[in-house]
């Protein structure tokens, strides 16, 4: 698949994350008691389907400017991992503020798909790889699913 037209399809999927997102959380009851849990988990994932179409966009601008495809890869990873570790930190800091803890079985596979985003990109910004770029941008959308099943509830049903 060319790297242009999987972007693109990526930014498809990004927004309908995002969208289908705010429709969920439109129509859920917030009298449950989770509110503050509900909107973290919902600002999250604004952040995920938002960034992620942002994360999809940037190497096309990169590729019209007309840089080697190496610099491209290259470029977007080192924004990415830099904004990523940026956000841990905020979503870190902000999560211990109001008291939400994210230690269950979801929010542990969170954490280690973030922690391997953040190698990924690392490896990236020294390889410069589409293919690379390309299996980071995935995780990324996996973790937006995770947050999707965490907002559903679906991390507190026994299978």
């Amino acid at each position: 698949m060319e790297p242009v037209s999987f972007l693109q399809s990526y930014t498809e999927l990004a927004i309908a994350v995002v969208g289908f997102s705010g429709i969920v959380l439109a129509i859920q009851d917030g009298n449950d008691g989770s509110s503050t849990f509900k909107k973290i988990n919902m600002s999250m994932l604004i952040w995920f389907g938002g960034s992620g179409i942002v994360w999809a966009i940037l190497p096309q601008i990169l590729i019209s400017l007309n840089l080697p495809d190496d610099a491209v890869w290259r470029l977007a990873s080192a924004v990415f991992v830099m904004v990523s570790i940026a956000f841990g930190f905020i979503r870190r800091i902000h999560s211990a503020r109001v008291g939400v803890d994210f230690g269950n079985e979801i929010g542990n596979a969170f954490k280690l798909l973030m922690s391997l985003q953040i190698l990924l990109l690392l490896a990236n910004v020294y390889v410069g790889a589409f293919w690379l770029y390309a299996v980071v941008l995935t995780l990324f959308l996996v973790v937006g699913i995770i947050l999707f099943s965490k907002l559903l509830g679906l991390d507190k049903v026994g299978f």
